[in-house]
């Protein structure tokens, strides 16, 4: 019967490549790039509560898709969103909330 010894230096191995993998995995963009995001997911993005990204939805600043009764929102509508109210030094900021379009027969203001 062969008897194996593990020592302190193996175990301090073992460890190191074991974290190295995972740092490896999580820099890695394991799932796949998503064209839709439920609701939680877009307050994370967005850094808001429900109730603002309820506000965005009525007010007609970020579309969304409503399916049964989970709401989802696109990743590219939020992107364009974060993008158009920059604020740019030297420039005015945009008012929050408003949107720069006003959609046909949606004319709230």
């Amino acid at each position: 019967m062969n008897v194996d010894i593990i020592t302190k230096t193996d175990l301090e191995s073992l460890k190191e490549s074991t974290i190295e993998e995972i740092r490896n995995l999580l820099s890695e963009n394991i799932t796949p790039n998503k064209k839709w995001i439920r609701s939680a997911e877009a307050m994370k993005i967005l850094s808001c509560s429900s109730g603002t990204l309820q506000n965005l939805r009525f007010n007609h600043t970020l579309p969304y898709s409503k399916l049964g009764g989970t709401i989802y929102f696109s990743l590219q509508d939020i992107e364009n969103i974060l993008e158009s109210n920059m604020n740019i030094p030297g420039k005015q900021p945009q008012e929050y909330g408003k949107p720069k379009t006003i959609h046909p027969g949606k004319n709230r203001y």
